[in-house]
């Protein structure tokens, strides 16, 4: 455990302060196109409720994630859309066949959700939790490079910082919508004095989004 914390802060260290590497504009852009483009991250303009979906989140019970083999420290989570609600995993992990399903105890989240967030079909949605001198060890999600999950944060404590590799600090700040392409490895760590809590989405993105997207890309790039 110390000498992964050791080389998550050394990871941390290296490239903290590195400037992320952005692909060169494209004016007509598509949103396939947008998707694969290279992008490690696109801040979505998405209004998050985080004061209500915290009131929620603090009354429901968390689940320590991914814990098997101890390589990260203080994460837990908590299914708002999933098999169940302590079913914080991917869905091979657990190989069968029960139906994806909302929780009841986060009423006014799940109807943001179902109303406002623009998704048509919802995967897995959940909150995560990383409490104070927390870690998520340096890991990629995937080989394949594309913007796929959306990572909201309710809370971003002071001292608590997602870096990529070779891109850097990804700039959250309480509410954002983050896009990610977690084919690049990364890691985070929490060193304050306060959790963590963000909402992972993992949804099938419909027109709405599209705009969305495209439309947060040129912000990116302050041409929108």
């Amino acid at each position: 455990m110390k000498q992964l914390d050791k080389l998550n802060k050394l990871f941390l260290k290296r490239f903290r302060n590195v400037e992320a590497t952005f692909p060169e504009y494209c004016n007509d852009i598509t949103f396939d196109q947008l998707r694969f483009s290279g992008l490690p991250y696109l801040p979505l303009d998405i209004a998050v409720p985080v004061e209500k979906i915290l009131q929620e989140i603090l009354t429901v019970d968390l689940v320590a994630h991914r814990d098997d083999h101890g390589e990260h420290n203080g994460w837990h989570s908590f299914s708002i859309h999933g098999k169940s609600e302590t079913a914080t995993r991917e869905d091979s992990y657990y190989n069968d066949n029960r139906p994806m399903q909302w929780t009841d105890k986060m009423p006014t989240t799940v109807k943001w959700f179902k109303d406002v967030y623009p998704a048509d079909n919802f995967a897995r949605v959940r909150v995560m939790r990383l409490d104070p001198g927390g870690y998520i060890s340096i890991h990629s999600d995937t080989e394949n490079s594309r913007l796929d999950p959306v990572n909201i944060s309710v809370t971003q404590p002071e001292g608590c910082d997602f870096v990529m590799e070779k891109h850097g600090l990804v700039p959250f700040t309480v509410g954002t919508a983050m896009w990610l392409d977690v084919s690049n490895r990364h890691t985070v760590i929490n060193d304050s004095d306060e959790p963590r809590y963000h909402l992972i989405v993992h949804a099938k993105p419909n027109k709405k989004f599209e705009d969305i997207a495209l439309k947060s890309y040129k912000k990116l790039y302050n041409k929108g």
